[in-house]
């Protein structure tokens, strides 16, 4: 687009620009196509001074589909999920181990959820708590049955040492559903039907038993942020930045 002298705007999504650093490749080629847009989007204030050109870039949330993912009751014992891919980053090794301390069953839903190969550490930890708690790896779904899964279920665990939206798509899509969260942030806000905890077994535990014992407060909370986030409020503040731009 650049060597075409085609104007455009760019949205930046790469995590792997921190976990690689400003040495890598990663970092190198998002810094020139941010150089060189009439401005771009970043879904996290936390990185825009990572970056050379923090004048071209605009912080734009992630949302989500509030028509499409919505609560129904459907829910039977208490039962935990992950969603995403299933590496380190993530941190769902981490929610397993929790489950097991919790003596609750545990979903994780994503596509790497049923191949060891991706994350030997991760498959590790699964093998060791299965024999004590319930633990359904369903790999990759599809959206209606997505949906479907998450309101079989009642807390989302989401412990990722980064993100590069806050939250994250899968979160937004929970909370949505009525399911309250406990992950982590690396920008500086609260929300919402959410519980800050690092990435830590113990105070993982501990944020889940706070979240039980005010439950439907925290799920009605939840459901409310997913709201504020929906895409039609996102479209707003996007459609102020390609005014700026004109």
């Amino acid at each position: 687009l650049r060597d075409r002298c085609i104007p455009y705007i760019f949205t930046m999504h790469d995590a792997f620009v921190k976990i690689h650093g400003k040495n890598s490749h990663f970092y190198m080629t998002n810094n020139e196509t941010i150089k060189n847009s009439l401005f771009s989007l970043i879904p996290s204030e936390d990185m825009i001074d990572f970056f050379l050109y923090p004048e071209k870039l605009r912080r734009l949330h992630h949302g989500v589909d509030t028509n499409f993912f919505y609560p129904n009751e459907n829910k039977k014992e208490i039962r935990l999920i992950c969603v995403g891919g299933g590496d380190d980053r993530k941190g769902f090794h981490l929610a397993v181990r929790a489950a097991k301390k919790l003596g609750l069953p545990i979903t994780i839903v994503g596509p790497d959820s049923i191949h060891a190969v991706y994350n030997k550490t991760f498959y590790d930890i699964v093998e060791e708590c299965k024999e004590h708690i319930d633990i359904n790896l369903t790999g990759n779904v599809e959206k209606n049955e997505l949906r479907n899964i998450l309101n079989e279920h009642h807390i989302m665990i989401h412990p990722a040492s980064l993100e590069t939206g806050q939250p994250c798509l899968a979160v937004l899509e929970a909370m949505a559903c009525g399911l309250p969260v406990v992950g982590t942030m690396q920008d500086k806000f609260s929300l919402k039907g959410f519980e800050l905890c690092t990435r830590n077994v113990a105070d993982i535990v501990n944020k889940v038993k706070i979240i039980l014992g005010d439950y439907d407060e925290y799920s009605k909370k939840a459901r409310e942020f997913a709201r504020e986030r929906d895409w039609e409020n996102i479209f707003d503040e996007l459609e102020k930045y390609y005014y700026e731009a004109r």
